[in-house]
């Protein structure tokens, strides 16, 4: 059976939306302090952590949780705005060296390149957003070498970033032959194809898994991400929305695919934390 490990994210995004204008990093602490006691009791040896939590709460912080839960970092990621053409290139890679280093003090095996965008992004040309990315993950992954940390990357739930379809994910992975590959079960309803021809074209760069679940969404107020048909898309509890994780975990264990993979957790609409988080992890070991 692969591990599996817990990103807590969504956690920091609820949190981040109930106190946007009370922020407090104690109370945030205490927050992730009950949420780690029951990723614990739900089983999970490993965790996500990304760029967003550790500046909020700091490294020391994180460490003192990870030791008094028993937990390891299984990726960190680095979130950054990478593909803005205006950006300074080298000031973002000196900031992406220093998630290297943090991901190499938290014990993490991977560093995940998060790459934000801009709603406007889509309107600069594309070869240009790939050529800025191209140099900046060349750079990063020079710079991991010798640190037994692993730049990665996933399929972008973002068309205007042109990282979505497998095709693009492909063409950015030949151009820089030591980053490896993220396969994100969610984000490609973004791009509205098939798992499988994501697992078929990446395998032999898959290291990493993502299962998360996804499902669409009428209420215009929450952001979402737009798929190539205008679909406006929200993460959904696993196995409550539009992926067909049987499928996928199959189409995953015939590609000979025998790495860790990570739960993007989405709290249920109707349970308690602690049993959401039980739920999905339930769920998914039924069907390993």
């Amino acid at each position: 059976m692969n591990d599996l490990g817990f990103m807590t994210v969504a956690l920091y995004l609820d949190y981040m939306a109930k106190h946007s204008s009370d922020q407090s990093p104690e109370e945030l602490k205490k927050e992730y302090d009950n949420a780690f006691s029951y990723i614990k009791e739900a089983g999970y040896e490993y965790v996500d952590l990304s760029s967003w939590e550790a500046d909020s709460m700091g490294l020391k912080c994180w460490l003192l949780l990870l030791q008094k839960y028993e937990l390891k970092v299984s990726s960190y990621i680095h979130f950054e705005s990478f593909a803005e053409l205006e950006k300074d290139l080298q000031a973002g890679i000196k900031r992406a060296y220093e998630g290297v280093d943090k991901a190499a003090l938290l014990g993490s095996e991977f560093l995940m390149i998060g790459i934000q965008d801009r709603g406007d992004i889509a309107e600069n040309d594309p070869q240009k957003i790939r050529e800025k990315l191209t140099a900046y993950f060349n750079a990063i992954c020079e710079f991991a070498k010798g640190k037994k940390v692993r730049p990665v990357i996933e399929n972008i739930p973002d068309a205007g970033l042109n990282l979505s379809k497998w095709e693009d994910v492909r063409a950015v992975m030949d151009s820089v032959p030591c980053l490896g590959y993220i396969f994100d079960s969610g984000t490609l309803l973004v791009a509205e194809q098939e798992s499988k021809d994501y697992i078929s074209a990446l395998k032999d760069r898959l290291v990493y898994v993502h299962l998360k679940d996804m499902r669409e969404t009428d209420d215009v107020t929450v952001f979402a991400f737009p798929s190539v048909s205008g679909k406006r898309l929200v993460n959904a509890p696993t196995g409550l929305g539009l992926v067909d994780v049987k499928t996928v975990l199959q189409q995953l264990k015939e590609a000979g695919y025998t790495g860790r993979i990570s739960v993007e957790f989405c709290p249920d609409d109707d349970l308690p934390l602690s049993d959401s988080i039980r739920r999905s992890k339930k769920y998914l070991e039924e069907l390993m």
